[in-house]
């Protein structure tokens, strides 16, 4: 437990600055694999921009020609492309999934928040060094 002038907190604001970098990585990580199983549903034909031909009064009147759209990139650290046997592809990276994504979620949760006394503070449910063993995995 740590005392600030804001209040009581579970942990130091060191721990604090490498949970939140984690978190804003895990989620950073996570929003690219999501854009890439958005793209990689839809069918070919499908997968394609068309620009919109406006008039004078910038109204759409019609679009151009279609486009394919780029594959979205996956993180380049502890991510891999996995074919099952029934030919599905399916993206699986390293680091906090399930259950301890859920602990560091919530860990992130009781971190920001100063509490009154120190009574009132609880320990967070992930330690400093899983923390730094995920920076580690996931390349941060």
């Amino acid at each position: 437990m740590y005392k600030s002038r804001w209040g009581f907190h579970s942990c130091s604001y060191e721990e604090f600055c490498e949970l939140r970098s984690l978190w804003k990585e895990v989620l950073a990580r996570r929003k690219m694999v999501a854009a890439w199983r958005r793209w990689y549903a839809k069918a070919a034909h499908n997968r394609v921009k068309r620009e919109r031909i406006r008039d004078s009064n910038g109204h759409v009147v019609r679009y151009g020609q279609p486009v394919p759209m780029p594959e979205p990139p996956l993180p380049t650290v502890a991510c891999r492309r996995v074919t099952r046997p029934s030919g599905k592809v399916e993206v699986e990276f390293a680091g906090p999934v399930g259950e301890a994504l859920r602990r560091l979620q919530e860990a992130y949760r009781l971190a920001r928040r100063p509490r009154a006394t120190a009574a009132e503070v609880e320990p967070l449910p992930v330690t400093i060094e899983e923390v730094r063993a995920w920076r580690s995995v996931i390349g941060g």
